[in-house]
């Protein structure tokens, strides 16, 4: 095109000469090309929005699997169907009938546990949507402290309207600070009444655990006795009583005062009074103690125990020295087990009051923290409204106590979301103790619904064969959604708990939401992190299992100093060379520069220019290096 163009303008301007005899012909001036241009100073970041499939989820999902292999019976839900916590959904009719357990189970117990599983559940409920509501009004929090920092800096450089400015400051900081100590008093008292029940529900299943090893080591007393006949009123009349021991007779008076010093606290346990939980443990304590020091005496009194007629090494048919030994040995299990569940049981009360006390401890300072900055808001206030005549000061005065109060609003908000997180946590974990102590309570052979929620998905039917591990079916919380999507290392670093983010639906629909969580660590396969948002409020219209696009604005800025961010058509990419377009004086110019990095339609490039010279960022692919430009208006 350039050729042409000076062809023809040759041409002219040879007619011209040609007419115009021993005239002079001015020859035109050249015209400048337009372009677009951005400084180097404004090129060490770009603003983009990145965009991420993502898919929607049920909030809580249980997926129930096999335990034994067998025939599926029973299996009368369906998809859609409501269930509770603890629901029996099928039984597994065990082919080897020899291996199959009895299917009872103790009904009170599994009452109790189903109880305790809804309450740990409840509990748990509440300290998300505690967590969530923090979550959610932190970031509002503290643009709202950030506002009041900055407008009363703002009126502390504005000495025209440093009162009005520093009053309207110090009025959103005082009505800031009781919404915060409001909302610090109700969080407080929340979790008094959570830790309570749990406290109530501690010394219940304190207690319970208590009873249960008692009665088995009442159990193991007695069934001991009934095998040597160790108790003085000597109710149980033994055929082989003359040879127990008879290798060491040392071990059958071992054995007596073993079962005299447990049977005594056994029958002291059924007749005492206690005055606290822990006095009940640590008795007990001492009694599975005990029943497992007899348990141990007597295994020793039957291994120096001989053979006789009356009691023969092994019989198929009665009693024999080595059934003997077996249950002794069965005993001595049972005992092991007394002992870790009361101090089990010990171990748990214990930790909940720990746990009680640190949680209202914080929440304590959080709230007295929260009192003292309604009083200095108040305070700030009443001396602003009394001291109009110290402009200056009362601005600087404004100014400082906001950037104070702002520093505090990050403090309190940081301490609020910890204190959340370990609740929820820690909600969380007694939760799936309570859902392990159901489950056990149950046959193997029995499927049982771990959470509240509706049937999604049902795999198999009565009659179906299935092996232990296979999908039963999936319970889901279908009310409350989640969306789910990974992110590479890069992009993670752009994320914040509680940051806004855009949800597009497959309709083109936009839905406000936050960024709820993401891992720390990367899938092992995709090297990914998952990130989980959720809606600033249900949508109805949100379906579990959709994909939906998450829309995140970021800011990326260059990683270098002399590195700048331009848009992908400013770099002419060769062969041997890359470079760019700048503006020197009034003419195009061309800068070779270093690709570093390439992201969508932005490049980062290295290149040593000064930060007020004019890069050419539209128009460059028309220029030549040494054409005429001029920036558009």
């Amino acid at each position: 095109m350039k050729l042409t163009k000076y062809f023809l303008l040759s041409v002219a301007l040879l007619s011209l000469t040609a007419c115009a005899k021993k005239e002079d012909v001015k020859m035109p001036d050249a015209v400048a090309i337009e372009v677009g241009a951005q400084k180097v100073s404004d090129s060490k970041e770009v603003k983009q929005e990145i965009s991420f499939s993502a898919l929607v989820t049920p909030e809580e999902e249980a997926q129930i699997v096999a335990k034994a292999n067998g025939t599926v019976q029973g299996a009368g839900f369906k998809v859609g169907d409501k269930v509770k916590i603890g629901d029996q959904l099928l039984k597994i009719d065990d082919v080897d009938k020899a291996n199959q357990g009895s299917g009872t189970f103790n009904a009170n117990a599994v009452k109790q546990a189903q109880l305790a599983a809804q309450q740990a559940y409840a509990n748990l409920a509440l300290a998300r949507t505690n967590y969530q509501n923090i979550l959610l009004s932190a970031d509002k929090d503290l643009k709202q402290a950030e506002i009041a920092k900055d407008q009363a800096s703002s009126g502390k450089n504005n000495t025209n309207s440093i009162t009005s400015e520093s009053m309207k400051s110090a009025q959103l900081a005082y009505e800031t600070a009781k919404a915060a100590a409001e909302q610090a008093r109700l969080n407080l008292e929340n979790q008094k009444n959570i830790l309570g029940q749990q406290g109530d529900d501690s010394m219940t299943n304190a207690e319970t655990s208590a009873n249960t090893v008692a009665n088995t080591c009442d159990s193991i007393i007695a069934g001991i006795n009934n095998i040597t006949s160790l108790d003085e009123d000597k109710s149980v009349d033994l055929s082989y009583e003359t040879i127990l021991g008879v290798l060491d007779t040392q071990t059958l008076t071992n054995a007596r005062l073993s079962y005299n010093k447990a049977r005594q606290a056994n029958d002291e346990y059924k007749t005492k009074t206690f005055a606290t939980d822990n006095e009940r443990l640590n008795f007990v304590s001492d009694l599975a103690q005990k029943t497992k020091r007899l348990t141990d005496d007597t295994k020793l009194l039957f291994a120096k125990t001989i053979t006789s007629a009356t009691l023969p090494l092994s019989s198929l048919a009665g009693t024999s020295l080595t059934s003997l030994q077996s249950q002794v040995g069965t005993y001595q299990a049972q005992a092991s087990a007394a002992i870790g569940q009361i101090n089990g049981a010990k171990q748990s009360l214990q930790n909940t009051g720990l746990s009680k006390n640190s949680t209202l401890d914080n929440l304590t300072k959080v709230y007295e923290l929260a009192q003292k900055q309604v009083e200095s808001a108040s305070q700030n206030l009443n001396n602003l409204n009394a001291n109009t005549n110290s402009q200056k000061d009362q601005a600087g005065f404004g100014a400082d106590s906001a950037a104070n109060q702002y520093e505090n609003a990050k403090i309190k908000i940081g301490s609020q979301m910890s204190v959340s997180k370990s609740q929820m946590d820690m909600a969380s974990i007694q939760y799936q103790n309570a859902l392990v102590t159901l489950e056990s309570l149950y046959d193997s052979h029995l499927a049982i619904s771990p959470i509240a929620g509706t049937i999604t998905k049902k795999m198999v039917d009565n009659g179906s064969t299935v092996s232990a591990g296979q999908l039963l079916a999936v319970v889901a919380r279908t009310e409350k959604l989640k969306i789910q999507f990974y992110v590479d290392q890069e992009n993670l670093a752009y994320l914040k708990q509680g940051q806004s983010v855009s949800v597009r639906k497959s309709d083109g629909q936009i839905l406000s939401g936050k960024v709820w969580s993401f891992s720390m660590q990367a899938d092992a396969q995709t090297r990914r992190f998952q990130v989980e948002v959720r809606l600033d409020k249900d949508d109805n219209q949100l379906i579990a299992g959709t994909v939906v696009d998450v829309i995140l604005p970021i800011v990326k800025k260059v990683k270098d100093a002399k590195n700048i961010i331009l848009p992908l058509s400013a770099v002419e990419i060769g062969q041997n060379q890359n470079f760019i377009m700048i503006i020197e004086g009034d003419k195009a110019k061309k800068m070779p520069v270093e690709v570093v990095k390439v992201e969508g339609e932005a490049v980062e490039v290295k290149v040593d220019l000064p930060g007020d010279v004019q890069i050419i960022i539209d128009g460059n692919k028309l220029l030549e290096e040494g054409d005429l430009v001029k920036i558009k208006n």
